[in-house]
């Protein structure tokens, strides 16, 4: 489990990210802050099961839905 300075700290990162993201003009799309802002990418991949193989996806030829 993450402390709660863990959390300050991945809140305060995923922040700044957030504002260079948003400084860039050349972005289509504006970054805002979530419920899952004071996570890390680690942890909100493994949260979501993101790393899990897919069986059906819009970019691999093998449509099995």
């Amino acid at each position: 489990a993450f402390t709660q300075h863990q959390r300050l700290v991945n809140f305060e990162a995923n922040l700044k990210d957030i504002a260079a993201h948003n400084a860039n003009p050349n972005k289509t799309y504006s970054k805002g802050v979530g419920d899952y802002t004071d996570m890390s990418w680690e942890e909100f991949e493994q949260h979501f099961n993101l790393n899990a193989p897919q069986k059906c996806s819009a970019t691999n030829n093998k449509r099995q839905c």
